[in-house]
């Protein structure tokens, strides 16, 4: 295979490349030896060959043998270059490396009868030493003759009577000639006897399929692994290439299956249990995150991973609840309940900080109490010990809640104060958008582009990327309309939709169209809408309203935003063909995009998803 020898090449050029950079100090003028290795690697033989060679003869112990026989190869001077060897055989007769070099120079030659005589007898010569099958199949190896290396590991093993001798060996020949099932079968031999080596051989096997990512070679390397896996169901090295296996292929219910009979089997901890949540969630698959995390819960609290599962799970029962996805039996109400009884059990305290702020945000958002849900953050901030980040968070939360309840300046003071206390800190830099946001809303423009016109520049990217657009919707606003009256439409129902009165927020989009024509602000009236409507879980009107936009307005400056939230409520509706769609007609139609990067991403999850064998 082209890349493979590549490879080989690059291992042999490696030592060349290091010998002449170290051998040459800058300003002195370069040694023979520099000049020959640098000949070579420009691969102008015809200049190396009369360096090598009088190198070799020079210079006993300098191992030049190498180098001026690739060079009489290279320049065809065939006849120079079996004496060569003929010699050296001579002064060492036991290396068996040096009789392949022989058939090689009567290979490339066109004696190819004559190689094939010389091949044959030095495996036949492993009858006296069979040791040596390791260094002749490296030979040939090097050689690109892998048939004859495989012959003399075979041979090595038949004289040892040692059918695990040369297993690694051997299943490298196979990768190397591109053989991907007797490849997967060989390595997977070598874990039999080896199990040690199943870090090297996963990255191995990794590695060729991410050069020759071919379906036929995934779906023989999952048939090969569950094959052994079944007929050595005690052997729990190939569970573990199976739990891999799915992880890699983001068969992540397959993957949750493996894990778990694994943590049962070895009386683990279930540190993997949540590597699979963790990967699910990313591809969208809640409901294998929930299981995972919802196992480890089970064990209860005196299962070391209880919390840290306890605060992944009721995050996720919270997303659910926002999107209107819970079971009937988890209302807010229920969770609350259940929060709170943990807390009772474990304390309020730093571990248990982040189950706080869970059970604030139910009690404010899904609830309606935010009052009860300011003073859960209160009790949380006066915690002892809590980082200054976490205070920032919890701080944050209490800022969010008061611009929820209607106390817009009460937040102002609070987003002010972390940017204070947090300068050049992403909770700083998020303060300070939060507040710009803020400002617009209740229509301090000038105010907010201030601190906008900053934040474009920060180096936290997605605080970057929100500030640039809501700064060029501001000052496209004003342009568009000096009064700011279209700008007030927008930055009202903004904030009537944060205080979830997503009717009144609709009329207000809505007055844009009826009072003020065809003007500016119609395709980012249409993106809020889409917002809300998904926010209140009508994703038929979203999908609607976000596919309007960008076939009304392909040029505008949010199409681009539009099939990017569009694309990730497909993929949380699991309809993975719909947000590969989206994702893949981002990238095509808006290639400048700052959501493109996310959106590879994304697609390249998605396809794995495809792959995956059930």
């Amino acid at each position: 295979m082209k890349w493979l020898k590549e490879y080989f090449l690059v291992l042999l050029i490696m030592p060349i490349c290091f010998f002449s950079v170290k051998g040459q100090d800058i300003g002195r003028p370069p040694t023979k030896e520099q000049m020959a290795f640098d000949y070579y690697q420009q691969r102008n033989f015809s200049k190396a060959l009369p360096i090598f060679e009088e190198l070799y003869h020079t210079r006993a112990g300098g191992n030049y043998y190498v180098y001026y026989l690739q060079c009489l190869i290279e320049t065809k001077d065939y006849e120079k270059a079996k004496k060569l060897v003929e010699s050296e055989i001579k002064k060492t007769p036991n290396q068996s490396r040096l009789q392949v070099d022989l058939g090689y120079v009567y290979m490339v030659s066109g004696n190819t009868e004559k190689a094939y005589k010389i091949f044959e007898t030095s495996i036949e010569n492993l009858e006296k030493n069979p040791q040596e099958a390791a260094s002749l199949g490296t030979a040939f190896r090097t050689k690109n003759l892998n048939e004859f290396a495989l012959k003399a590991y075979q041979k090595g093993r038949e004289v040892l009577k040692d059918k695990d001798a040369f297993q690694m060996e051997i299943a490298s020949t196979y990768e190397a000639s591109g053989d991907f099932p007797k490849m997967t079968e060989a390595f997977l031999d070598v874990l039999s006897s080896k199990p040690e080596q199943l870090n090297l051989i996963q990255s191995r096997l990794q590695f060729y399929l991410m050069q020759v990512p071919e379906k036929d070679n995934i779906d023989y390397l999952y048939k090969a692994i569950l094959d052994r896996t079944q007929r050595n169901p005690s052997n729990l090295v190939y569970a573990e290439m199976l739990y891999w296996f799915t992880m890699m292929q983001g068969d992540y219910p397959e993957a949750l299956r493996v894990a778990l009979s694994l943590v049962k089997r070895n009386n683990e901890d279930g540190g993997r249990l949540m590597v699979v949540a963790r990967n699910s969630l990313e591809a969208n698959d809640e409901k294998t995150a929930e299981e995972a995390l919802s196992y480890i819960f089970e064990q209860g609290p005196l299962h070391p991973l209880f919390l840290t599962a306890s605060v992944e799970l009721y995050q996720l029962k919270y997303q659910k609840l926002i999107r209107g996805r819970n079971n009937k039996d988890e209302s807010p109400e229920v969770l609350a309940e259940q929060i709170e009884q943990i807390l009772a059990q474990q304390g309020e305290n730093i571990r248990t900080v982040e189950l706080m702020r869970i059970l604030a945000r139910i009690y404010a958002y899904m609830m309606d109490h935010p009052a009860d849900a300011l003073q859960i953050l209160e009790r949380a901030a006066a915690l002892r010990g809590l980082p200054p980040e976490t205070l920032a968070r919890i701080n944050m939360d209490m800022a969010k809640i008061k611009v929820y309840a209607g106390q817009i300046w009460d937040a102002a003071l609070i987003y002010g104060r972390l940017e204070r206390d947090f300068p050049n800190h992403p909770i700083g830099e998020e303060a300070k958008l939060e507040y710009a946001r803020l400002m617009y809303q209740a229509g301090e423009y000038n105010w907010a582009l201030l601190h906008l016109e900053v934040l474009r520049g920060s180096v936290y990217k997605p605080v970057a990327n929100d500030a640039q657009e809501l700064y060029l919707f501001i000052r496209e606003g004003l342009s568009a309309d000096s009064t700011g009256q279209v700008l007030h439409y927008f930055g009202s129902s903004e904030l009537l939709n944060l205080q979830k009165q997503y009717d009144l927020a609709l009329l207000t989009l809505d007055s844009i169209s009826m009072f003020l024509g065809h003007s500016w602000g119609q395709d980012y009236a249409l993106l809020r809408k889409a917002r809300i409507y998904k926010e209140m879980n009508d994703y038929t009107l979203a999908d609607s309203l976000y596919s309007k936009l960008v076939r009304i307005f392909p040029q505008s400056l949010v199409a681009d935003d539009a099939l990017a939230e569009l694309a990730s409520m497909q993929e949380s509706l699991h309809h993975p063909e719909l947000a590969y769609r989206a994702y893949e007609d981002l990238i095509l139609n808006y290639p400048n995009s700052y959501l493109v990067e996310t959106a590879r991403k994304k697609l390249q999850i998605l396809k794995n998803a495809k792959t995956v064998i059930h």
